[in-house]
């Protein structure tokens, strides 16, 4: 059985048990021989006698979104194995499940089905789609001079309501001055699968006003490397910053999507006159 986007992450199959003594009581256990992946199952196990001997059994069957503490105490799990399964791809996914049938007046002779393949092939929803824009326009560049603030956002869609997941931005290599973004770092916790997030940014005055590594200001490299910069060029080379925002599971820190960039070009800064922070030491 192979479980695609059209029947999301779950199905529906019956397991045909024949050639029974009529009237007789048996006991039945489904079995994972091998799964990487947890799953969820009504019927597990369970009791049964016919008056025929033929006897049909309906299952539904689930690979489970989650795989933490909470759905490990779940009775209708299957055994499964994996060292990291959040670093599946959704195309990894799979189950091997038997079912073995015993006599209830004779538990010594078990009775093994055949092995039933289940795999789950994009049967979980999509993964969250981060865009970053500002709010004015629905741009992804600001030109602006320093001291200035302005509103941006951040849209994000396919979020799944029983995960958790934190957030924050982070800029880009090649910044070279820095932005402040108040609670730029934090955990969303979504109630729908889609969300927006509103934030401010605020072109500092001078790098020595938000040095790197100071509280939601954006890390930057205020030093340029002028060795390739022809010299009556080098007053032409921008001030910005490019940053991103990111979003990664709570449970599951190898799942990280991250939005498109976004970037504050400054209109009136100037590296070579910014004040910085300024370190001594008498040795």
């Amino acid at each position: 059985m192979l479980l695609t986007e059209q029947n999301n992450n779950y199905g529906e199959f019956v397991a045909i048990i024949s050639g029974i003594v009529p009237y007789r009581k048996y006991q039945y256990e489904y079995k994972s021989i091998r799964s990487n992946w947890p799953i969820i199952m009504d019927n597990v196990t369970g009791m049964f006698h016919s008056p025929t001997n033929t006897y049909c059994i309906d299952s539904y069957i689930e690979f489970s979104e989650a795989t933490g503490i909470a759905i490990q105490n779940n009775s209708n799990l299957l055994d499964f194995e994996f060292q990291d399964g959040c670093l599946y791809t959704k195309d990894d996914y799979e189950a091997k499940i038997s079912l073995e049938v015993t006599a209830i007046d004779c538990p010594d002779q078990v009775i093994h089905s055949n092995i039933m393949h289940l795999g789950c092939q994009d049967c979980f929803p999509p993964n969250p789609k981060p865009i970053l824009k500002y709010l004015e326009d629905d741009g992804t560049h600001i030109q602006t001079g320093k001291g200035n603030t302005h509103p941006i956002y951040v849209q994000l869609t396919d979020l799944n309501i029983k995960k958790h997941y934190n957030y924050w931005f982070a800029s880009e290599e090649g910044s070279n001055w820095p932005a402040y973004i108040p609670l730029s770092t934090g955990v969303i916790r979504p109630e729908l699968s889609y969300q927006n997030m509103n934030f401010s940014a605020l072109l500092c005055e001078s790098t020595g006003s938000c040095p790197p590594g100071f509280t939601y200001v954006m890390d930057y490299n205020p030093v340029i490397d002028r060795t390739y910069i022809v010299k009556d060029y080098e007053d032409d080379l921008p001030e910005y910053v490019d940053f991103r925002f990111y979003i990664q599971e709570a449970d599951c820190e190898a799942n990280i999507y991250q939005s498109n960039i976004f970037r504050i070009t400054c209109t009136d800064c100037n590296l070579s006159q910014s004040p910085s922070i300024v370190s001594t030491e008498i040795k």
